[in-house]
């Protein structure tokens, strides 16, 4: 701290020239997550040790996940609603790298029963993934089984839902991160707020939301490396670095 106070334009420079290295050498945070696969669970979870053994039992046993493509016809099932359903089965079978087992009655009529309502009103496709739950991975396999279901078309009158674990954990996804993004510029706001109040000055202001950018900057970057290293980082951990960084930076 002696030195930083004996050089402050050194110290200030050094920040400065930290921040821009560490934004524009490593990949951004995003990517690194993106690229990653960390679970929303661990693997030793129990539950995840059932999922492992009913698959190994039933399955593929290659399946880390299962969703769920639910048509449902308030007046009936079709035939125009039976087209559907087999588009929907070509475009998930054109795709095994991410959908390893698909569970339809086209080629076992002997399940059409089972997976069928008995007012005949509703059908499902149980559909196992490939990325656990939560990760990256998994997040972009229920982009495409919303890809396929939009690609198929279905009649007036159908609608067709995706559900299961790894859709509810996508959406969840979704809406923290649009939240965060909501909280973040509310708080940005505040913080301005509260510090031209107590200051009163532009410079004096500029400051410390200068300390708290080259912070974030700083922090951001080196998650980054640690996460190209190996580090295990989620897709919460963008809205997590924000949310501390702003109130670590304040203070």
């Amino acid at each position: 701290s002696g030195l930083a106070l004996k050089f402050p334009a050194v110290t200030v420079a050094i920040w400065v020239a930290l921040s821009a290295a560490l934004t524009l050498i490593p990949p951004s945070l995003e990517q690194v997550v993106e690229r990653g696969t960390t679970a929303f669970l661990p693997d030793g979870a129990a539950s995840v040790r059932g999922l492992e053994a009913m698959d190994s039992a039933f399955g593929t046993g290659k399946a880390k996940a299962y969703a769920f493509i639910v048509l449902v016809n308030d007046d009936g099932l079709n035939k125009a609603d039976g087209a559907t359903y087999r588009r929907i089965v070509t475009g998930l079978d054109a795709h095994p790298d991410e959908v390893v087992e698909v569970q339809d009655y086209l080629g076992n009529p002997q399940l059409r029963t089972a997976l069928t309502s008995k007012d005949h009103k509703a059908t499902y496709i149980p559909v196992g993934l490939s990325a656990p739950i939560g990760s990256p991975r998994s997040n972009e396999d229920v982009a495409l089984l919303r890809s396929i279901v939009d690609d198929a078309r279905a009649a007036p009158g159908t609608k067709v839902h995706i559900t299961g674990d790894p859709a509810t954990v996508a959406d969840l996804t979704t809406a923290v991160n649009g939240a965060s993004r909501t909280i973040t510029l509310i708080s940005v706001g505040l913080l301005v707020l509260i510090l031209v109040l107590i200051y009163r000055r532009l410079v004096t202001v500029l400051i410390p939301l200068a300390t708290i950018g080259v912070a974030l900057l700083c922090t951001r970057g080196v998650l980054s490396i640690l996460g190209e290293s190996g580090l295990a980082l989620s897709s919460y951990t963008s809205a997590f670095v924000m949310a501390i960084g702003l109130g670590g930076g304040t203070d």
